[in-house]
């Protein structure tokens, strides 16, 4: 694979892509290959794994916990020369406290929970944004979809690097194109099993509409002064907010 390409042509992903590419509000450019987005590479092939390798992925970030990765384990734990880290945005005592309790409410609302994933875990993009920071080569992270805490993560990364909001909620959004195959197979089942009315209650969780991330942007420039301003609220020194700057925009 090249450095230049957004979308990253791997058979076991279908929503790998790099934040390379964006102009920045300073006149700089997001640098290709220093971070890579996607889903769950429980799937990669052995062609993927090395064309990763190749295109400079040192450090692997995966942001699932508990059940979660042990149902789906990630194929790149464990790989040869791979730094690999599991940072779950999820505590456990919560995941086992929500077992068997439906997910699908009538009021669910992504933003909301995207804004009180990052007021109350502050903690796990310390601990991410640190691990980025201090990267020597390539990083991907994931979570399941590859959409939600892999989204909340690259807007974060990329707002700090001084990205256009626009290209950030692009960035967000886009996840609906390339995971919509997938989720139509899925709909498709659930439309059986649970009947129309339910599936109208599920879809929310599937979507990356650019309202999600908008709302998400407007809390944190209301409540921290911007994504720079909110990484200082996680804990991040000045150091390290600086080595997480350069590892991720062009000299």
């Amino acid at each position: 694979m090249q450095h230049g390409l957004r979308r990253l042509p791997l058979e076991g992903l279908i929503n790998a892509r790099d934040l390379g590419g964006y102009p920045t509000k300073d006149g700089k450019m997001t640098r290709y290959g220093a971070a890579v987005r996607c889903e769950a590479p429980q799937s990669i092939t052995d062609e993927d794994m090395k064309a990763l390798k190749a295109y400079g992925i040192k450090t692997v970030v995966d942001l699932r916990g508990g059940e979660e990765l042990e149902r789906h384990p990630n194929r790149l734990d464990g790989a040869k020369s791979i730094e690999y880290h599991c940072c779950p945005a999820f505590d456990e005592s919560v995941a086992i406290a929500a077992k068997g309790k439906s997910p699908f409410k009538e009021d669910f609302d992504m933003a909301d929970k995207y804004m009180e994933m990052v007021d109350k875990r502050k903690d796990w993009v310390h601990k991410v944004m640190t691990i980025i920071a201090a990267s020597e080569g390539g990083v991907l992270f994931n979570c399941a979809m590859g959409k939600d805490r892999t989204g909340i993560i690259a807007a974060l990364l990329l707002g700090h690097a001084g990205a256009f909001e626009a290209d950030i909620i692009a960035d967000y959004s886009v996840s609906d194109q390339y995971l919509n195959p997938l989720f139509e197979r899925m709909w498709a089942g659930m439309r059986e099993e649970l009947g129309e009315e339910t599936l109208e209650k599920v879809m929310p969780y599937f979507k990356t509409p650019p309202d999600n991330m908008r709302r998400l942007l407007a809390h944190i420039d209301a409540e921290y002064g911007g994504v720079t301003g909110y990484l200082r609220a996680c804990g991040l020194d000045e150091d390290t907010l600086s080595r997480l700057r350069m590892h991720m925009v062009t000299e």
